[in-house]
């Protein structure tokens, strides 16, 4: 544990929109080698608007999974208007590299069915005994969900309330301008998960190194939640 004075002066927790300072925490290091194990699902936006950058996507992909844990476990889903699962949820990262196909937008290249995308990668790690995160890589804004209703989540409020029912921290990775960031950082946001933006395609390797690092070296703060008032 770190003394609390060190690094941390204070801690505020927001409940009902009213600020509380909490007085009584502890902070604890947590670094590669003793980070919990984690499973991740790896989702991945490859509708039509991909096309510039798709390329950097897998580059970015490959070099995830090669430095990704032998601990940790990994599924990879490719979705535009369609779902596909490329990698069930395994922790040999050769074998995932190999399931893998790094062919661009050939077998895609369609609309995107961003929540529904969002929901099977829920499904993917519903039954995960350990950490789970679902990583979202989009460059764009929902509009083809509706296709899949009745077997797959259609709406951001549904998406969270999974995640947060089954634990799962959802990190978003949003490309380019056309997204929709409001709703994306909500996502991330009420789902313990951070919310990255970028422009350039350049930057989709530097993202994902970023969050590979991050995912294993953060401080985990404990403290007794404050009950609202009323």
């Amino acid at each position: 544990e770190i003394a609390n004075n060190k690094f941390f002066q204070g801690l505020i927790e927001t409940v009902a929109n009213k600020e509380y300072n909490i007085k009584d925490f502890t902070v604890r290091e947590v670094y590669e080698l003793n980070a919990s194990v984690t499973d991740f699902s790896l989702t991945l936006d490859y509708s039509g608007s991909m096309s510039d950058a798709i390329d950097k996507l897998e580059d970015a992909a490959k070099i995830f999974i090669t430095n990704k844990r032998k601990s940790d476990k990994l599924g990879i889903i490719k979705f535009d208007g369609r779902i596909g699962i490329e990698s069930f949820l395994i922790n040999d990262n050769e074998a995932i590299i190999k399931n893998f196909k790094f062919d661009g937008l050939k077998r895609y290249g369609g609309s995107t069915a961003l929540y529904a995308a969002s929901d099977e990668g829920l499904e993917m790690l519903k039954n995960s005994a350990n950490k789970r995160c679902l990583i979202l890589f989009t460059d764009g804004q929902e509009n083809t969900s509706y296709i899949h209703k009745g077997r797959r989540l259609t709406s951001a409020d549904e998406i969270v309330r999974k995640a947060r029912a089954n634990k799962t921290r959802i990190n978003i990775i949003a490309y380019g301008e056309g997204v929709n960031s409001y709703v994306l950082k909500n996502i991330a946001k009420f789902t313990g998960g951070k919310f990255y933006a970028l422009i350039r395609p350049e930057d989709i390797l530097n993202i994902f190194n970023k969050l590979g690092f991050t995912l294993k070296n953060y401080y985990e703060i404990s403290f007794k939640p404050q009950v609202a008032e009323g």
